[in-house]
């Protein structure tokens, strides 16, 4: 039986060193309390305490609410190991200044496409020294390894979203590819919290870090290892480079592009990886039956 999959994330970051934030004299604006302990700290403090409804909101610059990274204060065992802690809830503005934890943010604008078989949204932050946006597709249909990847180049190469904006841009929509509406929203983040003369930060014009998870599917028999240069060696390697001319290119030795995975794990799991890209297959996991509790969403978030 050939490999389907069912439901998959693929998630696209972009990220810009901002060290106006950390200069000397920083730039008189909103966002200038990022660059300093002794601003930074009561303002996570206040924005924390608003997320609790102790408190007033603290207003980002596109007139939203600054709020700390996490999207609630339960569950969360990524900054529980990250920050070595028992809840979030219990960081402290300073802790979390030590541990460069970025403000989540807002641009206030929504994705979505007719020709996606599921949806797509966006995350934004504020780091003490830079801007960060995410994108993530969570794709919900059955396709085959093939159809997969053509989609997933879909978002990522040609096809338009329908970008809706609000604030700064009043209610326009337009029809923009995921680089396009990337920028915009990236330029957004960066003069609302720099000025408008700000310029591109290091890294703001570079590709984004990607990655791939399959989240369900079937018919791979995760205690089989995955032969080399076969069709999903080829489609780890498109997913994690994204060279258009993927089905052509010579494929880069299997080992090298594997990353390291615990050696208890069935021999079929692959964590794939180039300089800026990640593939997840883990097909003891993403073949449970459908209603089964999976951990691989979270695994792809935590990544």
């Amino acid at each position: 039986m050939a490999a389907e999959i069912k439901d998959a994330m693929l998630t696209f970051i972009w990220t810009e060193v901002m060290p106006d934030f950390l200069s000397e004299a920083p730039p008189a604006t909103p966002m200038n309390v990022l660059g300093r302990s002794y601003t930074y700290a009561p303002t996570f403090e206040a924005a924390k305490a608003a997320r609790s409804g102790k408190g007033a909101p603290v207003l980002d610059p596109q007139g939203g609410a600054l709020e700390p990274p996490w999207p609630r204060s339960t569950g969360q065992r990524f900054w529980r190991f990250f920050l070595e802690t028992n809840s979030p809830a219990d960081v402290s503005g300073l802790h979390a200044w030590r541990g460069l934890l970025p403000f989540r943010g807002k641009v206030p604008a929504t994705l979505s496409a007719e020709w996606l078989p599921g949806r797509a949204w966006h995350e934004a932050f504020y780091y003490p020294h830079g801007l960060a946006l995410s994108v993530t597709v969570r794709i919900k249909d059955t396709l085959t390894l093939d159809q997969a990847v053509a989609l997933a180049f879909k978002v990522r190469r040609g096809e338009r979203f329908d970008v809706t904006w609000s604030g700064w841009y009043g209610g326009v929509t337009q029809p923009l590819t995921l680089d396009a509406f990337a920028q915009k929203a990236l330029r957004q983040l960066r003069q609302g919290a720099l000025g408008k003369e700000a310029a591109l930060g290091v890294g703001g014009a570079g590709e984004p870090y990607t990655i791939f998870s399959v989240i369900q599917g079937e018919g791979v028999d995760p205690s089989v290892a995955l032969p080399a240069n076969g069709a999903v060696h080829r489609a780890f390697q498109a997913l994690a480079e994204w060279s258009n001319s993927y089905p052509t290119d010579q494929l880069r030795d299997l080992e090298a592009g594997k990353i390291g995975i615990d050696s208890l794990k069935p021999v079929g799991h692959v964590l794939y990886g180039s300089k800026r890209g990640r593939v997840v297959w883990f097909p003891d996991t993403f073949g449970k039956p459908e209603g089964e509790v999976s951990s691989l969403a979270c695994y792809h978030r935590n990544l």
